[in-house]
């Protein structure tokens, strides 16, 4: 099988990370599997789902049109073919070396105006000397790259930020002689690599989340409430995620109806998880989808405060029109207390912690300290000032 390994903070699907991979042989069937390695937080409950995203697949390995001196051939394509201002596309380079040992190529691609390549984004198997800082420009520059005898690929990102039809090529130099990369689909050689990009904007929406408790007692459940705002004059679908921290966890059976979506939601299993998603969400056009989910805060340290936002990205499905924009709820946070006598009141609002009946500040260290203070008075009756507060004492006895 072909493993692929990564790490992407932050660690939820909205920041996604690209697989590239090449068959050597045909195949029949493609099978995704997946596992996760979480020995960072190890009690986070956080990969229940693994979002996919475009599968493009391209076939046959390119042959060249025209033989030349050197034997060595670049072929670039782009995927997918048509993109939205703004997003991420990929750059596919093939190089083929039909020679019987390595090559030294040294492969440059300026690319046009309204272009630029994304930073960090470079892949590739090969040995390069040099790569230069790529990243938010238009120029890529990779010198010195050993190309052993038969094909290898590189990948690399591009961002658009005008639309139209645009057109690039790549030049490499091999023992002194320069030559073209040529796009593999289009009859004849050394042809310019088109990507078409559409106009898209950004959709005029919000997400808003509340919890009805600051503050609340070890062991204790807290209730949040998301508003998903759309300002469209037409229906949106969005993806939801909410991850919780401090070792927080859903509650089964908590979330409330979606009844007011369009579409039937897709809901991960979240009971007893830090993360829930919640697919096909759609929100009517000028209007607002509320819903709540109920969090226990048993395992959460003591003293720790859970701190976290929601999110909620475009659906694939309005691609046509709308970037696919992530928005990103307000913070809220809710610290959690001790329970000393165990009844339901966090130790920091309790009057009396113990439950023995006694308020706290009488039995504060403190305030008795306080009664050593200058007392005034005759006889039966004396006064004083506590923390502030007057104090009479009466005696009906006699003696003190």
């Amino acid at each position: 099988p072909t493993i692929a390994t990564g790490s992407i903070i932050p660690w939820d699907w909205t920041v996604l990370g690209d697989a590239y991979v090449n068959f050597d042989s045909p195949i029949d069937e493609i099978y995704i599997e997946y596992t996760k390695n979480n020995t960072l937080f190890p009690t986070w409950k956080k990969y229940n789902d693994l979002a996919i995203g475009h599968i493009n697949l391209s076939c046959g390995t390119p042959v060249p049109e025209v033989i030349t001196p050197d034997n060595v051939y670049l072929f670039k394509e782009v995927s997918p073919k048509t993109v939205r201002e703004g997003e991420p596309f990929t750059y596919k380079f093939t190089l083929q070396n039909l020679n019987c040992d390595a090559k030294t190529v040294n492969l440059t691609d300026a690319l046009p105006a309204g272009l630029t390549w994304k930073d960090s984004t470079l892949v590739t198997s090969l040995t390069v000397g040099t790569t230069n800082a790529y990243g938010n420009t238009a120029n890529l520059n990779l010198s010195n790259i050993t190309l052993p005898a038969g094909t290898s690929y590189i990948y690399a990102e591009a961002i658009a930020s005008t639309f139209g039809t645009l057109n690039n090529q790549a030049s490499f130099v091999v023992n002194g002689n320069t030559y073209q990369s040529d796009e593999p689909f289009t009859v004849g050689s050394a042809n310019p690599t088109p990507v078409t990009v559409i106009s898209a904007t950004k959709a005029n929406m919000t997400i808003t989340k509340a919890v009805d408790k600051t503050q609340v007692q070890e062991s204790g459940v807290i209730k949040y409430t998301f508003t998903l705002t759309n300002n469209e004059a037409t229906d949106m679908t969005v993806f939801f995620e909410d991850n919780l921290d401090k070792d927080a966890t859903y509650v089964a059976s908590s979330l409330s109806s979606l009844s007011a979506s369009s579409t039937t939601p897709q809901t991960s299993t979240y009971a007893g998880a830090n993360s829930i998603t919640i697919r096909d969400l759609t929100i009517p056009a000028n209007g607002t989808l509320n819903f709540t989910i109920d969090a226990d805060v048993n395992a959460t340290t003591v003293g720790d405060t859970v701190r976290n936002t929601a999110k909620m990205t475009v659906d694939a499905s309005e691609l046509g029109t709308y970037l696919q924009t992530t928005f990103t709820s307000n913070q809220v946070a809710t610290k959690v207390n001790g329970d000393t006598d165990n009844d339901g009141v966090a130790d920091s609002v309790d009057l009396d912690d113990d439950g023995d009946g006694i308020l706290d500040t009488i039995e504060s260290c403190q305030q008795v300290a306080a009664l050593n203070n200058a007392w005034t008075g005759a006889s039966t009756s004396w006064s004083s000032t506590v923390s502030g507060v007057g104090v009479t004492a009466t005696f009906g006895g006699t003696g003190l």
